[in-house]
């Protein structure tokens, strides 16, 4: 069995400060990566739905899908990497990450994509603890803050840079669907073998089978401050799902617009603008970021609402824009006002519930409008959510106000 050693300080008698700097960059950029073979299917959408004669709904449930397997996995080996490694962990993950991408590049039929998708899921949940602790691990602790700041800004990167290449693909490419997933692929079988040249972060240790029982709890120290933020993680995560999800068939039923280009691009100025708000923001406190995120989340959405109903696309952009700013900052200042008030010892349990409340956000609603889709329209669907959305947005920035903690 191979044995671990842990990456040396930055300024001890080992320095190695460039190889630090190294794995901190190649966590930071899987990281990316490995979201964008999530996003990069949503200008997909469209052409799936004509092509294996799947309704809205049925979009709805590709989407729910990976995000129900991301969080199962993520709930039962989110620890897994503390006991055995960080390497052989993402190793796995990208590999099985590369192996639903070869599905999705193949799929020709809804059972094959619902099963791509189901696997891409688990990978990720896989994937994300891991990835997000070696990005920890090799952060250099002159700069403590570093490792928080890319854990925040690089998913809305990847989310952002995937269903752009998505669009382009589309637009320029004749087979585009075999061309982007092979591809990523390719990348991700790279990132399976490239983990490997870097030292190990984590020492293997006892206690693998206890890590696998999922834990969730919300630490008595925060929650009423957990139940005044949950509206602002289901508005935010609801938000995600509904655009990246239905957002293509949004443009296209509402603007009257094809272009696969525009749809990718509007969509990802979502998460685009969530990791520029964060970065901007990011020396505020999290009270002020909270509450910063659930108003313009709120704002938005209604802007995003009045320019659907006027057929004005110009409006619809700006207001993605607004939303893409609660997006991003709304999940990050409740993140950034449970987690210090947490006892260290509690906080696995604290993110579980964390993941729990965002990733059935992310999946319910989602469900929910592609049922109301299939059986009115995509426009009567996203007015609906949007509505639900902009008052819990609302109420979460209302909330955030009289709680001063």
């Amino acid at each position: 069995m191979t044995t671990t050693r842990p990456l040396p300080l930055p300024d001890g008698p080992h320095v190695a400060g460039r190889q630090r700097t190294v794995a901190f960059g190649f966590a930071a950029g899987s990281i990316g990566g490995m979201l964008a073979s999530s996003s990069a299917l949503t200008p997909f959408y469209p052409i799936l739905e004509q092509r294996l004669e799947i309704t809205p709904l049925g979009i709805s449930l590709v989407f729910a899908i990976y995000a129900v397997t991301l969080l199962a996995a993520l709930l039962v080996a989110g620890s897994l990497s503390d006991h055995v490694g960080r390497r052989s962990v993402i190793s796995v993950g990208f590999v099985a990450l590369a192996l639903g991408a070869v599905v999705v590049a193949a799929v020709d039929s809804a059972p094959a994509l619902f099963g791509a998708r189901a696997l891409q899921g688990a990978a990720s949940g896989l994937l994300t603890p891991a990835l997000s602790a070696l990005l920890l691990d090799a952060a250099s602790f002159r700069h403590p803050g570093r490792g928080a700041l890319f854990n925040a800004v690089t998913p809305g990167i990847g989310l952002a840079l995937g269903t752009l290449i998505g669009g382009v693909s589309v637009s320029l490419f004749r087979l585009p669907l075999p061309l982007t997933y092979n591809a990523l692929a390719v990348v991700y079988v790279g990132l399976a073998a490239a983990v490997w040249l870097f030292p190990e972060t984590s020492p293997r240790r006892a206690g693998v089978r206890r890590s696998l029982i999922p834990h969730v709890s919300v630490p008595r120290p925060v929650r009423t401050l957990f139940l005044v933020s949950a509206p602002a993680l289901i508005a935010c995560w609801a938000t995600g799902g509904l655009f990246f999800s239905l957002g293509p068939s949004i443009i296209i039923e509402r603007f009257h617009n094809n272009s696969s280009l525009l749809q990718g691009a509007v969509v990802a100025i979502l998460p685009a603008a969530g990791a520029i708000a964060v970065v901007t923001l990011r020396r505020l406190t999290p009270r002020i970021v909270s509450i910063a995120g659930a108003t313009a989340l709120a704002v938005g959405t209604m802007l995003a609402l009045a320019a659907l109903a006027a057929d004005a696309l110009p409006g619809y952009i700006l207001a993605v824009i607004v939303i893409g700013v609660g997006f991003g900052t709304s999940f990050y200042g409740v993140v950034g006002t449970l987690a210090p008030k947490t006892p260290e010892r509690e906080r696995a349990g604290l993110f579980a519930a964390i993941y729990v409340t965002s990733y059935l956000s992310f999946g319910v609603p989602t469900v929910a409008a592609g049922v109301l889709a299939s059986a009115t329209s995509v426009s009567l669907a996203a007015t609906a959510s949007g509505i639900l959305i902009a008052a819990l947005a609302a109420a979460a920035a209302l909330s955030r106000l009289r709680f001063r903690e």
